[in-house]
């Protein structure tokens, strides 16, 4: 029996990235505080979870499930990667593909997060 566990949004990160922009992103912002990377690293350390987006495509920043409400975000695609299937090893395993549904515009958004969407063979 396989574990799958879908969160919606965690807004923090394992690691630390550049920004969309090229601008690091800091560790005194809210979301990237060391405290709740160190608890984020303990799922997918001793708690074994595997995120399997990042496992799909390892070198990827993005693609994002989020952008801000302001400015251009979403049209510039400058957003956050905050939406995780997170799942035991076995399963992960049965990953094939993921993709995210994002709306084709700004005006056809129905939330200002997109669905990550993973397919397994079981």
């Amino acid at each position: 029996m396989s574990t799958c566990w879908s969160q919606g949004t965690l807004t923090s990160c394992t690691r630390l990235w550049t920004s969309p922009t090229g601008n690091p992103i800091t560790i005194r912002r809210q979301e990237f505080l060391t405290a709740k990377i160190a608890y984020l690293d303990r799922w997918f350390g001793t708690m074994s979870f595997v995120d399997v987006q990042r496992r799909l495509d390892p070198d990827s920043q993005g693609p994002y499930t989020w952008w801000s409400q302001r400015g251009k975000a979403f049209d510039n695609n400058t957003g956050w990667r905050i939406d995780y299937h997170l799942t035991d090893p076995g399963l992960a395993g049965k990953a094939e593909k993921y993709r995210i549904d994002r709306a084709a515009s700004y005006d056809a958004r129905f939330s200002d997060h997109a669905p990550l969407i993973v397919d397994y063979s079981l």
